[in-house]
């Protein structure tokens, strides 16, 4: 029996609604389903009646999760799943949705679960790591986005941008964006136009409110550290 979780946005779907309607459905054709906590310190009630479990227990047997919220969501959950190798669908109750599959509305597009016949799509992820005098102190993997920035106190820093070992810019700004193509909301374009790319799965290099306007968005290939 295939095992799916359900991981609603108590702040997306009040009153589980959604995730009611969903859970029958897949129940209906004979699915074990579960729901976990996609953020921690709920309030209490937030999941209604619904009894709780640990979504990173749950994820060990887990065949499938599916997402009630907005692309946040996702991207808060993106880390576990895929160090878990299990797929991702998302429900979108959020606002326009640019990672989830299905509308709200769209429950009924569920039962083509049924047969277990379907595609999935790969997203490529950022691994990144923050080093200090020699010294690994952050790691972390990301789907959207990693962003420097100049930290609690607003002031211009100053930034060295290399690739494959070799210098690209130099940036002075509030920060810079390095992002996958899912990538921030819109695609980052420079003004006056859209950089296109050769290589069909780039990362992007997009200054944060820069000193000025010579510092342009870069892309680059999947394998370029």
């Amino acid at each position: 029996m295939k095992k799916i979780i359900l991981c609603p946005n108590p702040n997306r779907d009040r009153g589980m609604e959604t995730t009611r309607r969903a859970d029958a459905i897949l129940r209906q054709m004979g699915f074990q389903t579960v729901v976990c906590p996609p953020f921690k310190d709920q309030k209490d009630g937030a999941y209604g009646d619904y009894k709780t479990r640990p979504l990173t227990a749950e994820l060990k047997s887990a065949d499938l999760l599916i997402t009630f919220g907005g692309d946040g969501t996702i991207l808060h959950l993106a880390k576990l799943v895929a160090l878990n190798k299990i797929p991702v669908l998302g429900i979108n109750m959020g606002g326009l949705g640019f990672i989830a599959e299905l509308e709200a509305g769209e429950l009924e597009a569920l039962r083509k679960l049924k047969d277990w016949d379907f595609q999935t799509e790969q997203r490529m992820m950022l691994d990144v790591t923050v080093q200090r005098e020699g010294r690994q102190i952050y790691t972390n993997l990301g789907l959207n986005d990693a962003v420097i920035r100049e930290g609690p106190i607003s002031h211009v820093i100053h930034l060295k941008i290399s690739s494959d070992g070799r210098h690209l810019a130099d940036i002075a700004g509030d920060g810079v964006i390095v992002a996958t193509p899912p990538g921030p909301r819109p695609p980052p374009c420079p003004p006056g136009g859209r950089w296109w790319s050769r290589w069909p799965r780039p990362w992007w290099s997009v200054p944060s409110a820069p000193t000025t306007c010579a510092f342009r968005p870069m892309s680059s290939r999947r394998s370029t550290r």
